[in-house]
């Protein structure tokens, strides 16, 4: 209850108005972190479109994909074979060492961005993120495409006797 001539606010006001704020706060926290989540994986993902070029390029001057030198685990800078430098992949968050063949065949191919590998300034900051593209140009979070598991368990059938 106010009194004549005087100003200010009222505990109950000030309390509602703390709560207020508060929970803006708590509903702007996430949104934020995702948004700067987001923004430190773009390099990665730019690069990956970068390699996505130089294999198709490596595709229609050979004929496949496959390539002795495309190993698993190897960078894909690896004996320059693509047109594509350590340089290129150099950036604020991932470097070159990030980027290496999972699997190539003839006509698939997936490579692996791992941020741990990192030894950009910043690597540290996505040393968790792990992003994958095949030949299709899709790119993921870890696992498999469809956000599953990318473990496929043989299943034999059982018909009838």
């Amino acid at each position: 209850m106010r009194l004549r001539g005087q100003r200010g606010l009222t505990l109950i006001e000030v309390m509602i108005t703390v709560m207020i704020i508060g929970v803006l706060a708590s509903a702007a926290t996430p949104i934020l972190t995702n948004s700067i989540e987001r923004a430190k994986t773009s390099e990665a993902r730019a690069a990956l479109g970068s390699i996505r070029r130089a294999m198709r390029m490596h595709y229609v001057e050979y004929g496949t994909y496959k390539n002795p030198q495309f190993t698993a685990g190897r960078k894909v800078t690896f004996g320059s074979i693509l047109a594509i430098s350590d340089t290129d992949l150099a950036g604020r968050y991932f470097s070159s060492e990030c980027y290496t063949f999972e699997r190539v065949k003839r006509r698939t191919y997936r490579i692996v961005c791992t941020g741990m590998a990192s030894t950009a300034p910043t690597g540290n900051e996505v040393a968790h993120v792990i992003l994958y593209i095949n030949q299709k140009g899709d790119i993921w979070k870890g696992g498999a495409p469809d956000g599953g598991s990318d473990l496929h368990l043989a299943v034999p059938f059982v018909g009838r006797d």
